[in-house]
Formats: structure tokens, sequence, C-alpha cells
């Protein structure tokens, strides 16, 4: 575990004896893992994207796959947004 928080450190005063489990979670508590939402970094909509293939799927106008070519996505990427199993804290 690095105690520096710098990941690439190698300096033995720097690191701590851990479990993979204990290791993520520090990462966590420190700020490290965010990777939700737009900061993670293959995320291909921003939290506005995703408000608007909700709405406009709820509202029945256009389905998933009109949706994901009006915004140059893959139809998946709308399927996943819709039935929320990503962006789920929006």
């Amino acid at each position: 575990m690095h105690n520096c928080d710098n990941s690439l450190c190698i300096n033995p005063e720097h690191l701590t004896i851990g479990t993979r489990s204990q290791n993520l979670l520090d990462a966590y508590a420190r700020g490290r893992r965010n990777h939700e939402g737009v900061n993670n970094p293959r995320a291909k909509l921003s939290e506005e994207d995703v408000i608007v293939i909700r709405r406009l799927y709820k509202e029945g106008n256009l389905n998933q796959s009109e949706i994901a070519r009006l915004l140059g996505v893959a139809i998946s990427t709308v399927n996943h947004a819709c039935l929320g199993y990503n962006w789920s804290k929006i």
C-alpha cells in the first residue's frame, strides 16, 4: 500500500503491507479511485447527456437506436444509461 499517495513510488519506506482489498479501500478513502461518471477515463457521456438520454427515452419519441445515432455513441451506451447500469447516481 502506498502511504505517499504516489502509486508509482517504490520507496520501501513509503510502502506498507496490506491485502488488495485493504489497498483499494485505502485508495478510495484517500480519493484516488474516483472513476465514476465523467471521472472515468472511458466515459463517452456527460451527466447532461445521460439526463437527456433518459428524458428522450422516457418520452418515447425516440428509441435507443435513434438516441445513440443522435449522440454518436453505441446503442449499448444508451441502453446502459437508460437502465441505470452506468451513471446510477444520476
